[in-house]
């Protein structure tokens, strides 16, 4: 990086710079307004630098809170999805041990909550399990 030249106006504060420059000018220069470009010091270097090397890091860090945030929205869109069938439906899908007991006739399926959640005629089973045609 090339250090930048100083002029014979560096060093003077802004206001007394400018009026300097506009006196000086006077004559023979010209003054006007223009767009240019010109050489970063090298302090403005390292200023950018650690700049652009902080924006990655930032960037990063935002890139895995939304991977957790997608991971966290994918399973609320599970769990919605899931109470939605089951809302739906009417039924929630359960694992756990049943017993199929006869009682008046009926032969019912009880989950380990003591819950009713299926009732068949006995005689229907019955014939189910006898049916020679099954076999």
């Amino acid at each position: 990086m090339k250090e930048l030249k100083k002029s014979d106006y560096f060093g003077i504060d802004e206001i007394s710079r400018i009026q300097q420059m506009n006196a000086d000018c006077e004559p023979n220069g010209k003054k006007e307004n223009h767009t240019y470009f010109r050489s970063l010091s090298t302090e403005e270097v390292d200023l950018n630098n650690n700049l652009i090397h902080q924006s990655f890091e930032e960037i990063n860090l935002l890139k895995e809170q939304i991977k957790d945030l997608n991971a966290e929205k994918k399973e609320l869109e599970k769990t919605i999805a899931k109470a939605h069938d089951e809302v739906h439906s009417g039924q929630i899908k359960k694992v756990g041990t049943i017993w199929q007991i006869v009682n008046d006739g009926f032969l019912e399926t009880i989950n380990q909550e003591g819950y009713v959640i299926e009732s068949k005629r006995h005689s229907e089973m019955k014939n189910m399990f006898n049916n020679k045609k099954a076999m």
